[in-house]
């Protein structure tokens, strides 16, 4: 993400957060840069994925377009996330064929999850294959977390993958996330692996910290 848009986030947060947790953001994510806090690798082999069903007053829209989104959910992502974030965002991903989930709740939008075929957007830590997806950029309203409504979008996503006959999904979070790992313990993804990415001379390095035997996940 270019400086631009780096620092229309910083001022958006500030404006939503004040001055006092603005400054705890900034520390936290200075000391994570020079921390380098590794990243959990998920994976979930779909022939054990069972059909999923949503909570009564869930919904799910699938969308592989900006034009697919509706005006009214539009609205409410651009005020969660930033209109100009989230356009140059839909520009690249639906560009790179990118599908953008969108989750209600009562039929208001509560968040989003993004999916990608045989590819990432970003550089991975590992190579996906054609039949395999990475899960990305997952965004739940923050008025409504706590509820289950991540779980319940991933583990609807993972059923109509599967249909979909892909093979492998992959996903990551950070190890300092706790409500995201907590919330993928509610759905079919298990442990791969723990690791860090380092940028140099215009190229991405993995270092491996543990792999999924040494997490005591059996094959």
């Amino acid at each position: 993400m270019s400086k631009r848009f780096l620092f229309i986030r910083f001022i958006r947060y500030y404006r939503r957060k004040g001055v006092i947790n603005t400054a705890h953001r900034l520390l936290q994510k200075i000391m994570e840069s020079f921390l380098q806090k590794p990243d959990f690798i998920y994976f979930v082999d779909l022939s054990r994925i069972k059909n999923d069903i949503l909570p009564a007053n869930f919904g799910v829209e699938c969308a592989r377009s900006k034009a697919e989104v509706s005006m009214q959910d539009l609205k409410m992502l651009f005020e969660h996330i930033g209109e100009k974030i989230l356009i140059h965002r839909m520009e690249e991903r639906f560009g790179k064929g990118a599908l953008l989930w969108l989750v209600k709740v009562n039929g208001t939008l509560a968040g989003h999850i993004w999916s990608i075929q045989g590819r990432t957007i970003q550089p991975h830590y590992l190579p996906l294959t054609d039949n395999d997806i990475h899960l990305f950029d997952n965004f739940i309203f923050e008025e409504l977390r706590g509820r289950s409504v991540n779980p319940a979008l991933v583990n609807y996503v993972l059923a109509k993958l599967k249909e979909k006959n892909m093979v492998r999904v992959f996903i990551e979070t950070n190890v300092a996330n706790k409500p995201e790992i907590r919330s993928l313990t509610k759905t079919g993804f298990e442990k791969f692996g723990l690791a860090r990415k380092y940028y140099a001379w215009g190229h991405c390095f993995v270092i491996w910290s543990k792999l999924k035997t040494d997490l005591g996940i059996s094959e």
